[in-house]
């Protein structure tokens, strides 16, 4: 399993949206734990650390699937996006297998009723 690294500032932002968002039914049970899980195993770096491989929030990353194909997408806290819109919220299951994750890792997650698994080719820091 790839490790997940957050800011301090990320993980805050993150916690209280994923409580809030969680108490307003925005965000389903599993879809919430799932987040909270991945939450308390990461590890927590300095807001000015210097690791600019890592997904955080606002990120846009490049994914590529095992066909070969390319996606560019943006990681945002807000609900109000879609794949469609070349974004992932991170209460969205993709959201939640990118943020934090590194450059070169394979993610997964279950879009539906098929799995995918992308692998982050190159993230951009805002």
């Amino acid at each position: 399993m790839n490790k997940t690294y957050l800011t301090h500032s990320d993980y805050q932002k993150i916690l209280h949206f994923t409580d809030e968002a969680r108490q307003d039914n925005i965000l389903n049970e599993v879809d919430y734990l799932n987040l909270k899980t991945k939450l308390a195993a990461s590890i927590i770096v300095g807001d000015e650390s210097e690791r600019t491989d890592i997904v955080k929030l606002n990120s846009v990353v490049n994914l590529k699937t095992p066909y070969g194909e390319i996606s560019k997408l943006k990681v945002i806290l807000s609900g109000k996006c879609t794949i469609d819109k070349n974004c992932a919220s991170i209460i969205t299951p993709l959201g939640t297998s990118l943020i934090g994750s590194s450059l070169g890792d394979t993610i997964g997650w279950k879009g539906g009723q098929r799995a995918m698994t992308f692998t982050i080719q190159s993230i951009q820091n805002e």
